[in-house]
């Protein structure tokens, strides 16, 4: 049976809208879910004039009637804009955590509009630990068969090297590894990345391998994890390309970011793990230069909801 998923429409003036109908009116995303589409119906039209094509009509819809788009003009990051985004997905969470959705894909969101706009949050994952109560949550990002993790996210580089932790590195290795078995892995491969340049070259550039990286692999390992590191980052997504690791554990946000959307910008999913249901989005932004232009390109927005799609199905069955 396909799962029914809360569709979520992002940030209204953004690209959200658009690649969301562009995604929903193909017959691949047709046979893999059915959509309960949340938000305004009102900015969902706006979406579908400017892909040229509407929703299907196996398609539910939550109209929260609440972001009039004379409001909320194309291309403008507002937090008029941010405030009805985060009301869709609050609305989202909801529908999931009783059980009437197995799961969440949303539309890209504006972190400046969204925090503006009344949640104020670093970021939605904050947010929606706040929403779950979940304490383990964290950001995986996937292109297809190869995933990342990272031990920090969204915090000033200045600050990473502190924030580097043998518990934290533990930690993504595990989130990563659970993900990636509710995804339908037996064994997931792990690379951990260096931090430094070169991996550090025994201390001469830096001890976080040393003092933090190897110790949390060994632990990793020893807890039956698939784990190897640390290994300098500016190979390490060379050899996770050519099929020898499935996931990559990275130290900061850009790390892993750069190497993921280069391989694949138009097809990278970031799910929100350890929250008690799937929750994915595309993993590019709200793209206010071309959001009145009816050129965006939905194929990360499909991925996502084929990822949400297949893990609902899998937490299901597990």
């Amino acid at each position: 049976m396909k799962p029914r998923l809360a569709v979520v429409m992002g940030d209204p003036t953004g690209i959200g809208p658009e690649i969301l109908v562009r995604a929903l009116a193909r017959s691949d995303v047709a046979a893999a879910l059915t959509p309960v589409v949340v938000g305004d119906a009102r900015i969902v039209a706006r979406g579908a004039r400017l892909a040229g094509t509407a929703l299907p009509p196996a398609a539910d819809v939550i109209d929260l009637a609440h972001c009039p788009p004379e409001e909320v003009p194309l291309g403008a990051a507002l937090p008029r804009a941010g405030r009805a985004a985060g009301q869709a997905l609050e609305r989202a969470f909801a529908m999931a955590t009783r059980g009437e959705v197995a799961g969440v894909c949303y539309a890209p969101l504006h972190k400046r509009s969204l925090h503006d706009g009344g949640y104020p949050f670093e970021d939605e994952l904050h947010l929606f630990a706040h929403w779950t109560g979940s304490a383990d949550a964290g950001e995986i990002n996937a292109l297809e068969r190869l995933w990342t993790s990272r031990v920090t996210s969204h915090i000033g580089l200045a600050r990473v090297a502190a924030e580097l932790s043998v518990g934290r590195v533990v930690r993504a290795v595990r989130l990563i590894e659970r993900a990636q078995r509710a995804a339908g892995w037996d064994r997931p491969r792990i690379a951990v990345a260096a931090f430094n340049p070169h991996g550090g070259e025994q201390g001469l550039f830096g001890d976080e391998e040393l003092r933090v990286i190897e110790p949390a692999v060994d632990q990793a390992r020893d807890e039956g994890l698939d784990a190897r590191g640390p290994i300098p980052a500016d190979t390490v997504f060379v050899r996770a390309r050519a099929g020898e690791f499935d996931a990559v554990v990275t130290m900061y946000h850009d790390q892993g970011q750069i190497a993921m959307k280069l391989l694949g910008f138009d097809r990278g999913v970031t799910l929100t793990a350890g929250l008690p249901f799937p929750v994915t989005t595309p993993a590019h932004g709200t793209a206010h230069d071309i959001s009145a232009k009816g050129m965006a390109n939905p194929g990360a927005m499909i991925a996502a909801l084929k990822l949400a799609a297949q893990m609902a199905v899998t937490n299901v069955r597990s």
